[in-house]
C-alpha cells in the first residue's frame, strides 16, 4: 500500500473475521493468559493491596512505595523496543516465555530482595527482565495472524489484563490474610510458572482450516521503519494521547484501594470496587476492539478519555457513587494500550511494529510509572487524594482534545 493515505481500502466480511477468529483462537487465549500472569497485570495491579501492609512493616511513603511503579515504567521504557525488536527476529513466542520465567524467578526472590536493595530497584530489575511478556511482544502474534479481525482479537487479547486487574487485587489481599505480603510475590511467581508451558503450547503454529481464503502472514510485511515512523507526524501524536491518557487514568486506578479507603470505605468494599475495574475493563476492550474493526477513523480515541473523565468526576463526591465510577473508569482503563496497539498497525504497518510499539508502550509504562508517584506525593502533601483527582481530570481531558487531531489510517486493514 505504500505510503498512501487510505481509510479501508479493502471491507472485511463477518465471515473472513468468523474465520480467522476460529483458526487463530489459541493465539488469543495464550496472549489473556501471559498478559493476566504477567509483569503489567500482576505488579501493577498488586500495588494497591500492598501499600498498607508494606508501608506498616518498613515505614515507608506511599510516595517511596509509589516508586516501584515509576520504576516499573522507566524499566519498560528503557527496555520496551528492545523486546519488541527481539521479538521482530526471534519471534514472540520465545521471547515471551524466556520473559515469564525470568519475571517468576524475580518475584520469587523479591521477599528477599526488597529487605536489602532499595524498593524502586527490585522493582526496576524485575520488569526489565519481564518485560519481554507485555503487550510489546505478545500483541505481534495478533498483527501477524490477524487481518480483518485485528481489533477485535487485540480487544480479546488484552482482556487478559483487564482479568488480571479483576484477581490480582482479590487474590493479593486473600494472600496477605493468609500468610502476610511476602505471600503475595510468592503467588504471583508461582502464578507466571504454570502459565509458561501452557503459553508455549497456546503460541504455537496453528493449522489453516481446509479452503480458507484468509491471506498468508507475509514473509517481508510492508510497513515503516522505526526511524521512518519517527519522523511522521502520527507517531509524536499517539505518544502524546496516550501519555496524557496514562497520566489521567494511572493516577487514580493504582491509589484506587487507599483512595476509597480515604474516603471512609472498609478494606473489603474497597477491593470490591476495585475488581469492578477489571470486569469493566475486559468489557470495553471487546467494544473497542470491535469498534476500531467498524470504525472509519479513529473516533473512538475521542470517545475514550471523555468516558475516563465522567468517571472520575463521579468519584469526587465520595463512595456512593463509587461503583459507577468505577465501570466507567474500567471502560477507559487500559484502552490507550489497546488502540495504540491497532493505530500502530495501521498507521506505521508491521514491518517494525515490535520496535514501534515498544517505544510507545514503554512510554505509557513510565507515564503510569510517574501518575502513581504522583498522586501518592499529592497525598502525602496534602493529606488527601482531591488535588490528584482534579490533576487526573485536566490530563483525560487533554487526551480528548489531541485525538480529534488524529489523520486517516496510512494502510489499509488488509495490508500484509
Amino acid at each position: 500500500m505504500g505510503n498512501m493515505t487510505v481509510e479501508d481500502a479493502v471491507v472485511p466480511t463477518g465471515s473472513t473475521r468468523i474465520d480467522e477468529l476460529r483458526t487463530h483462537w489459541r493465539i488469543i487465549l495464550g496472549i489473556i493468559l501471559g498478559l493476566s500472569a504477567g509483569v503489567t497485570s500482576t505488579l501493577g495491579y498488586s500495588h494497591g493491596a500492598l501499600i498498607a501492609p508494606l508501608e506498616a512493616e518498613f515505614g515507608w511513603s506511599r510516595a517511596y512505595l509509589s516508586l516501584g511503579i515509576t520504576a516499573f515504567g522507566f524499566a519498560l521504557l528503557f527496555t520496551g523496543a528492545r523486546w519488541g525488536a527481539l521479538a521482530d527476529r526471534f519471534g514472540a513466542r520465545r521471547v515471551s516465555i524466556l520473559s515469564l520465567l525470568l519475571y517468576a524467578l524475580c518475584l520469587l526472590s523479591t521477599p528477599i530482595l526488597i529487605r536489602i536493595m532499595p524498593f524502586w530497584l527490585v522493582y526496576f530489575v524485575t520488569s526489565i527482565l519481564g518485560g519481554g511478556a507485555s503487550a510489546v511482544t505478545l500483541t505481534k502474534p495478533i498483527n501477524d495472524n490477524f487481518a480483518s479481525a485485528r481489533g477485535l482479537a487485540i480487544g480479546f487479547a488484552f482482556a487478559g489484563i483487564g482479568l488480571g486487574a479483576f484477581w490480582v487485587p482479590l487474590a493479593t489481599l486473600w494472600l496477605i490474610n493468609l500468610g502476610g505480603w511476602a505471600y503475595a510475590y510468592y503467588g504471583m511467581g508461582v502464578m507466571a510458572l504454570l502459565v509458561t508451558p501452557v503459553l508455549w503450547v497456546l503460541l504455537g503454529p496453528t493449522r489453516r482450516p481446509a479452503g480458507s481464503t484468509m491471506p498468508l502472514p507475509a514473509r517481508n510485511p510492508v510497513g515503516l521503519t522505526l526511524k521512518e515512523a519517527t519522523a511522521t507526524s502520527e507517531f509524536w501524536l499517539l505518544i502524546a494521547i496516550g501519555t496524557a491518557l496514562t497520566l489521567g487514568i494511572v493516577g487514580i486506578t493504582t491509589h484506587l484501594i487507599p483512595l476509597m479507603r480515604s474516603l471512609g470505605a472498609s478494606p473489603e468494599y474497597a477491593v470490591a470496587v476495585a475488581s469492578i475495574l477489571g470486569l469493566s475493563s475486559m468489557a470495553a476492550r471487546l467494544l473497542v476492539g470491535l469498534a476500531l474493526d467498524r470504525t472509519r477513523g479513529p473516533v473512538i480515541a475521542v470517545i475514550v478519555p471523555l468516558v475516563a473523565t465522567a468517571g472520575i468526576l463521579l468519584l469526587v463526591p465520595g463512595t456512593l457513587l463509587a461503583p459507577i465510577a468505577v465501570i466507567l473508569i474500567g471502560l477507559a482503563f487500559g484502552s490507550e494500550v489497546d488502540m495504540v496497539a491497532y493505530f500502530t498497525s495501521r498507521y506505521f504497518g508491521r514491518k517494525e511494529f515490535g520496535a514501534i510499539y515498544g517505544w510507545m508502550f514503554g512510554t505509557f509504562a513510565i507515564a503510569g510509572g510517574c501518575a502513581a508517584y504522583i498522586s501518592g506525593a499529592l497525598y502525602d502533601h496534602f493529606g488527601n487524594y482531591h488535588v490528584a483527582m482534579f490533576v487526573c481530570l485536566v490530563l483525560t481531558g487533554v487526551a480528548a482534545l489531541l485525538a480529534s487531531r488524529l489523520n486517516a489510517y496510512r494502510y489499509a486493514a488488509g495490508d500484509h
